[in-house]
């Protein structure tokens, strides 16, 4: 989660699993679902 925050430039990990992390959650559950079907 560090790197992450680092990269996103957000000034602490904090701000970066109460902000950015329902956003990487749906990213990962779209990317699942488009996988899911590529692989189908």
């Amino acid at each position: 989660m560090k790197e992450i925050s680092v990269y996103l430039g957000d000034k602490s990990v904090n701000v970066t699993e109460k902000v950015n992390v329902k956003y990487f959650l749906n990213f990962m559950k779209e990317s699942a679902n488009v996988m899911g079907d590529f692989i189908s």
